[in-house]
């Protein structure tokens, strides 16, 4: 029995010794399964720290996105009331109100500085303004047909005025900063109510156009 026991014992051993082997190759190939496994996982690491930092921008323009929108309406609330003004300076003229204006034999240096502002307004882009004519026989005949010039000017295109034609018209008006003081509705109904009216309108477009274009770059 003894010898018996002996043998098995040492099979038991050579047994154990190939279970040893099997284990230990086990363990090398949970170790290298570990090492890739922590390899994957500072990969993870490292591409939810990319989204999370992709996330933190998008967040960032989607706020300066929403502060822009909000600014740009507010500027253009700002030219809602120079709009309006314009409106209701027009609204202030008539056929009657023009007609006596085109009768004026020699108006006076303000009202033909209107006239001559709103001449080159009228003007079709891409004309020669060196070569236009703003004198009170031009403005004349700009105003022939009172019904046509009233509907130029109800369809002015405030959104495109011509800078160069704004340019010539800022001669008349004087610089946004620092305006004529005789360019104004009230200054000027005084000579003429419908040259008044009329540099109502054209005072309150430029302002309008300012803002316009402060806020289109944008």
């Amino acid at each position: 029995k003894l010898k018996e026991s002996s043998a098995q014992v040492a099979d038991m051993q050579v047994q154990l010794q190939d279970e040893s082997v099997v284990v230990e190759n086990k363990k090398v190939e949970v170790d290298a399964l570990l090492v890739e496994v922590g390899k994957e996982s500072n990969i993870a690491e490292e591409e939810s720290a990319k989204a999370a930092i992709e996330a933190e921008k998008v967040a960032e323009i989607q706020s300066e996105v929403s502060d822009f929108k909000a600014q740009c309406e507010k500027d253009l609330e700002a030219a809602e009331p120079a709009l309006a003004a314009a409106a209701e300076a027009l609204n202030l003229l008539n056929k009657a109100a023009l007609t006596e204006l085109k009768s004026l034999s020699t108006p006076p240096k303000e009202v033909l500085g209107v006239t001559a502002a709103v001449t080159y307004m009228l003007q079709p882009p891409g004309t020669n303004l060196k070569k236009v004519d703003v004198s009170w026989s031009g403005a004349k005949r700009l105003m022939a047909s009172v019904e046509n010039f009233l509907q130029q000017l109800l369809t002015f295109d405030k959104d495109n005025f011509d800078l160069q034609a704004k340019e010539y018209v800022r001669r008349y008006t004087g610089p946004a900063e620092s305006p004529d003081p005789t360019f104004n509705y009230d200054y000027m109904k005084s000579k003429s109510f419908a040259a008044a009216g009329l540099c109502a309108w054209v005072v309150n477009i430029c302002i309008y156009h300012d803002i316009f274009l402060e806020v289109e770059p944008k």
